[in-house]
């Protein structure tokens, strides 16, 4: 399937992020009932399948399937740095696909409609990430019935955030320094600034930068050493340097200033 034209970006907002399905009502919450009704969609035909996966856990192999608008979830918990691999196998219905939606977002970071069957992740925070498989829209219509098998894999070694003892914690946050920085959301009208929170990984500019829109956005950036080294977006991301700051574009139409000093602390 060819990878829709900007002026449409329909999975930017939907969820579950599927092309063409209807967005979620402002401020609904991921996977709830009332969202689901509200979006016009069933919710998950099952309940999520917890995965228990980590460093020197071999990776999980299973087999599911899906039928008509139901959507399968797995859901495994991975740290910042951590590298999130999940590969496909059809074993029947050829349209089958999966998403990969961190925890609180409102889109996903890998859309297997358009990444193919294998996506292989850094993962930019802490939390549970959920794996979505489902039916294209058309199959869907017709109460086709999809077989598959997933493999999932986590690797690599977590960026710890520093302990209180070293950073102080804003209090009833996780995050060591909290501000507004400048930022501007696909389609918004003009740059604005956004309330942004920092999680501190290291004294060396290694930091989870978590930025939030006041319409539901948001968009979480790993740095590691001071350089941009994974996020949540599933398009293209670029970053360049601009005086003590970076400046991050996603898709050539969002973009966010991170200050040095927020990754520091200094």
């Amino acid at each position: 399937m060819p990878l829709p034209t900007r002026p449409a970006r329909p999975t930017r907002s939907a969820h579950p992020p599927r092309p063409g399905r209807a967005a979620l009502p402002r401020g609904c919450a991921a996977a709830t009932l009332a969202c689901a009704l509200a979006a016009g969609t069933a919710p998950a035909a099952a309940a999520p399948q917890v995965l228990a996966l980590g460093p020197g856990v071999a990776p999980l192999t299973l087999t599911g399937r899906v039928h008509g608008r139901d959507t399968r979830v797995y859901v495994v918990t991975a740290r910042a740095g951590q590298t999130l691999t999940v590969q496909m196998a059809v074993l029947a219905n050829a349209g089958l696909a999966f998403n990969v939606v961190p925890e609180g977002a409102r889109e996903a970071l890998a859309i297997g409609e358009h990444s193919g069957l294998r996506v292989q992740r850094r993962l930019p925070d802490d939390g549970v990430y959920r794996i979505e498989a489902f039916l294209p829209r058309s199959a869907a219509r017709r109460g086709e019935t999809g077989r598959f098998r997933l493999t999932v894999a986590i690797d690599g070694d977590a960026l710890a955030p520093l302990p209180a003892a070293q950073d102080a914690r804003v209090p009833g946050t996780r995050y060591h320094a909290t501000t507004e920085t400048a930022c501007r959301w696909a389609y918004a009208p003009a740059a604005g600034h956004c309330a942004t929170g920092v999680v501190r990984r290291g004294r060396d500019g290694t930091a989870t930068v978590d930025v939030r829109g006041a319409d539901g956005q948001r968009r979480r950036l790993l740095f590691v050493h001071g350089r941009l080294e994974a996020t949540d977006a599933a398009w293209p991301v670029s970053s360049r340097r601009e005086g003590d700051q970076t400046l991050v574009e996603i898709d050539g139409q969002e973009q966010h200033t991170v200050p040095d000093a927020l990754l520091t602390g200094g």
